[in-house]
């Protein structure tokens, strides 16, 4: 089972959400990397939504994907680091009034699925659960 299953683990109980706002995926192409893979860091940062809890890093895994990893999902190492778990920026369209399913919730954002079959990530704040 990979890290971002819908399926309920007891750690990440699935739950049924609503979505309160539209969201469309913004990156195409998005990061994925194995825990113990090696990434490139740029030293930018960001507090998502301004909350200080909330940090991503800028991150390009080996085959050149780029984008904002949480973290604590990286082991820096000066311009570089290590993927301490799986992780996968896959960001999901979400339409007003659509219920999804939801898991793991990771600074500011919930992995979700929908009806067809399809999972990413949604903005806490676009969803009711």
């Amino acid at each position: 089972m990979s890290q971002h299953d819908i399926r309920s683990t007891g750690k990440h109980p699935r739950r049924e959400c609503r979505v309160i706002a539209e969201y469309q995926k913004s990156n195409p192409d998005p990061i994925i990397m194995r825990k113990g893979d090696e990434v490139e860091l740029t030293g930018k940062e960001d507090h998502w939504q301004g909350r200080p809890d909330w940090v991503y890093i800028w991150c390009t895994n080996q085959h050149g994907q780029s984008g904002w990893v949480p973290k604590p999902y990286i082991e820096q190492q000066g311009t570089k680091g290590t993927a301490r778990f799986d992780y996968n920026a896959t960001e999901l369209t979400a339409h007003t009034g659509e219920t999804l399913i939801a898991g793991q919730e990771e600074s500011g954002w919930m992995w979700c699925a929908n009806q067809h079959g399809q999972s990413g990530w949604v903005p806490i704040a676009n969803i009711e659960c």
